[in-house]
This record gives C-alpha cells, sequence and structure tokens, in this order.
C-alpha cells in the first residue's frame, strides 16, 4: 500500500498539482479536500476519545497518524514541480 501510494502521486503529480492550486476545477481536488476535512473531522474525534477514555487505546491514534501520513505521502510528489510550471498549471 505504501509504494502504491508513493508510486502513483509521482505519475499523476501534474494533475494533482491542479487539484491543489485549482481544487474546484479538477475532481482530484475536490476528493483531496474532502478527504483531508473528513480525516482532520474524524482525528478531533479520536483525540476527544482518547483524552476522555479511562484506559487509552494507542490503536486508534497510530491508524489515524497513518491514514495523516498517507495524505503527506499523496502531496509529496507535487513539491517536485517547478514554480513556473505551477504557474502554468494555474491558468
Amino acid at each position: 500500500m505504501i509504494i502504491i501510494m508513493i508510486l502513483l502521486p509521482f505519475l499523476h503529480r501534474e494533475s494533482i498539482a491542479t487539484g491543489v492550486v485549482n481544487p474546484s476545477k479538477n475532481p482530484i481536488g475536490k476528493y483531496f479536500f474532502t478527504v483531508t476535512a473528513l480525516i482532520i473531522g474524524f482525528g478531533v474525534i479520536f483525540f476527544a476519545t482518547i483524552n476522555y477514555s479511562e484506559n487509552p487505546d494507542a490503536i486508534t491514534l497510530s491508524s489515524f497518524l497513518f491514514i495523516l501520513s498517507l495524505i503527506f505521502l499523496f502531496i509529496a510528489p507535487v513539491l517536485l514541480i517547478k514554480p513556473s510550471r505551477v504557474k502554468e498549471l494555474e491558468k
């Protein structure tokens, strides 16, 4: 799964960059921001549950952080694109 999350974004980095720059014009951008909002929402719920629990479970926290790291792996190849190319993608 990690190899796929590294390889696929690298192959589609310009499409992902277009989605990050103009999320309303690209379905990848809409999907990315929806998933990011859901992960942040679930993260707040997980942390609240862990804080109010008598017996905190590390599996919940570790799985949340793993999913968060997959999002960072998805964004990382976008940083390989030159700024001049990103300005072309904005248009």
